[in-house]
């Protein structure tokens, strides 16, 4: 069982589309990173990221490296990850941030009748709240 040399051109330069790939959804998570405070989503973005990277690789290096995982597919995802973000980040980063900038303005117009609503049922809820304690506050002492 040999492995040609086309067929190891062919894992490699997918393996090296795989890490432009993977630049690229890095920029889209570090945009949605940007937005969003930091906490619990910031680890689940970087969970996502990981563990679609890890899955996508493992899958690539099955099915063009005829069931082997090799380190060099690994090696030429990094280098594809690296050229990505030598050479397109600066050209991609600040289109997907105003990207996500307009989708995030567009649902906030779409929510803000909701947020309204939530804002005078809570004030309306307070005041229910404020009468049912009123008639057992002979209970509080």
């Amino acid at each position: 069982m040999t492995v040609t040399i086309g067929e190891q051109l062919h894992s490699l330069l997918g393996a090296l589309l795989l890490g432009v790939g993977a630049g690229l959804w890095y920029d889209l998570l570090r945009v949605l990173r940007y937005r969003c405070p930091p906490g619990m989503l910031t680890i689940l973005l970087d969970l996502l990221f990981w563990g679609l990277v890890t899955v996508t690789l493992f899958c690539w290096s099955i099915s063009a490296g005829r069931g082997l995982v090799h380190i060099s597919v690994c090696a030429a995802l990094m280098v594809g990850f690296l050229l990505y973000f030598r050479l397109f980040s600066p050209l991609c980063f600040p289109p997907l941030r105003r990207l996500v900038g307009w989708i995030a303005s567009f649902l906030r117009l779409i929510f803000a009748p909701f947020r309204f609503l939530g804002k005078k049922c809570a004030a309306c809820g307070k005041k229910v709240s404020y009468f049912c304690k009123k008639p057992f506050s002979f209970l509080q002492k």
